[in-house]
């Protein structure tokens, strides 16, 4: 009776000795596209580490005040007297939704204050319609790299035979990542239901940006596709 009066005793102390806190997490790289207006949702990349394997799920929390967006990127944090954290730096890339904004130019400040602090900046354009995109993309579902050639391959199905491949276009932000924009355009007016697969080869610009940068591919009906493209493909071609 003693020593189950002394285990109920100890629970809370052992349950608050093993609950995880939040803590700030290194963070290397923010990725901002380029071409969003005020009918899209805006999203922003972050590519950052865990420093050991006690650190776990990496999260981001938004706040959007005038013309400043703060995220703060954090993990939850095992904690423990006789806890054994393994050494092991563990990457990871969030995509983070910054939501409808309206036009105009942003600071984004990741982290600010702690020393993983990141500053960047996003412009939103005046939107053109009432649409989420001006163009028609394709339906992409899945982004195949190839380093080596410096190529990529949007893979997906169209709900129609009625639209075809235009034109892929690159836009670059200057820094870290190409905006991919899979255009289609009508070939005739009756479009019926008819799922089409496809596979759409393009070559990167030929002075890639940076030796590692992010894809932000568009997609049908407002969706994207992100994905960290290196031409050192022993890092981060795993990414979608």
């Amino acid at each position: 009776m003693k020593t189950l009066i002394t285990f109920i005793i100890l629970l809370p102390i052992l349950a608050l000795a093993n609950t995880p806190v939040t803590t700030f997490v290194p963070v290397d790289e923010v990725y901002v596209p380029r071409g969003f207006d005020a009918n899209d949702s805006a999203e922003i990349v972050i590519a950052g580490w865990l420093p050991d394997l006690c650190h776990k799920s990496p999260r981001a929390s938004i706040t959007v005040n005038g013309d400043t967006v703060r995220v703060k990127m954090r993990s939850l944090l095992n904690q423990g007297e006789n806890l054994i954290c393994a050494d092991m730096v563990v990457p990871f890339t969030k995509n983070i939704s910054l939501g409808v904004l309206p036009s105009g130019k942003y600071k984004i400040l990741v982290n600010k204050g702690t020393r993983y602090e990141k500053v960047s900046e996003i412009t939103i354009q005046k939107e053109n319609s009432f649409e989420k995109d001006d163009f028609v993309y394709a339906n992409v579902e899945y982004v195949e790299k190839h380093p080596e050639k410096k190529e990529i391959v949007l893979k997906g199905h169209n709900p129609s035979d009625c639209y075809k491949l235009k034109n892929i276009k690159f836009i670059s932000n200057t820094k870290n990542t190409y905006s991919v924009l899979p255009i289609m355009e009508k070939i005739r007016e009756f479009c019926p239901l008819k799922m089409q697969p496809f596979s759409y080869k393009a070559e990167l610009p030929e002075n890639i940006i940076d030796e590692r940068v992010l894809l932000h591919v568009r997609a049908m009906d407002g969706n994207s596709i992100n994905t960290i493209f290196a031409t050192d493909d022993k890092i981060f071609n795993t990414d979608q």
